[in-house]
């Protein structure tokens, strides 16, 4: 063998050992990287489980407050007679006489001010609706959808 000979074998045999080396070093890398891949997906499986549960979950809230939520209709005042529109009649959509006044079913919108413009004539009778009704209006005058109040006689 002549004297170069043995180091280029050694380099060679060296190098071909390195790309093994580097081999064995790259499968070990993508190995993990697969390994951690798969948990990465089966994280997102048990995510998206959870997303559409949540939804789910939500979508029946949803339905149950929209079933127990009573379901009032009044006409519009365009399709009533004007003797039933008025502030002054006896009888006003939504409301029921009693002895003390009339019972009227809160709807969406109303306001103690309004309430009292219909019932009264006027909105600064608000405080006799408001009076008339402990606990069934907030502390800031706030009604509830579907409640059931009191509406005083004048």
């Amino acid at each position: 063998m002549k004297a170069y000979a043995k180091p280029l074998a050694v380099a060679a045999a060296l190098l071909i050992g390195g790309i093994g080396v580097a081999g064995c070093v790259s499968q070990e890398k993508d190995d993990k990287l697969n390994h951690r891949t798969e948990l990465l997906e089966q994280e997102h499986q048990q995510v998206a489980a959870q997303i559409q549960k949540i939804k789910e979950q939500r979508e029946q809230a949803r339905l149950a407050a929209l079933q127990a939520r009573p379901v009032v209709l009044t006409p519009s005042p365009m399709s009533m007679p004007p003797e039933l529109t008025t502030a002054s009649a006896t009888v006003v959509a939504g409301s029921q006489p009693n002895a003390q006044g009339r019972q009227y079913t809160v709807q969406r919108g109303d306001t103690l001010w309004a309430l009292a413009r219909r019932f009264y004539g006027t909105g600064k009778k608000w405080q006799a609706i408001k009076n008339a009704n402990p606990g069934k209006i907030g502390s800031n005058g706030e009604l509830r959808a579907g409640a059931i109040i009191a509406i005083p006689s004048n």
